[in-house]
């Protein structure tokens, strides 16, 4: 791959490689998709950790190019039943969308709890932690369904569904 030879020969400067272990990592990522290959997974796995390595030295680690990476590692580490590896960047991916203040996606944190609690009652059996990150969910539920005086019947009606659902 050209890739690979660029990381060998090192002609490439920092922000280049960061762009290139993203690049590596989802090439693994839709392979391992198609294929089923575990080798396709560990090499997904080891771009994807260099990606976010090489994105924390050059960027916050609050910034949304860093939580990107975690979400992709977080859906891999998910795939291959990797657990626990996958919490931790879920959880972590979770803790920069919430300081992210005004710029915050609700449907993607709503997804991100969903499927953090699915694992703390499915795979760890810790209803107690499970019920906090619920507690999360409906908090930003409530936030995102609020009614506006500009609502128009049917966004009304679709807001007091999604509240009455948590």
């Amino acid at each position: 791959m050209y890739y690979q030879l660029a990381i060998e020969n090192k002609v490439i400067n920092d922000y280049e490689l960061i762009n290139i272990y993203e690049k590596l990592s989802d090439i693994c990522r839709y392979t391992m998709k198609i294929t089923d290959d575990a080798n396709d997974s560990l090499m997904a796995i080891k771009y994807g950790e260099l990606d976010l390595q090489s994105l924390l030295l050059h960027y916050s680690a609050n910034d949304i190019k860093v939580r990107c990476c975690l979400d992709n590692l977080a859906d891999i580490y998910k795939s291959i039943s990797d657990y626990d590896a996958a919490f931790r960047n879920y959880n972590r991916s979770l803790e920069i969308y919430l300081t992210q203040g005004t710029q915050i996606d609700f449907q993607l944190i709503y997804g991100i709890v969903a499927t953090i609690i699915h694992f703390y009652i499915h795979y760890k059996h810790d209803y107690d932690s499970g019920l906090k990150y619920g507690l999360i969910r409906h908090e930003h539920t409530l936030k995102y369904d609020a009614l506006c005086p500009q609502d128009d019947t049917d966004a009304k009606k679709g807001k007091k569904h999604a509240i009455a659902d948590i």
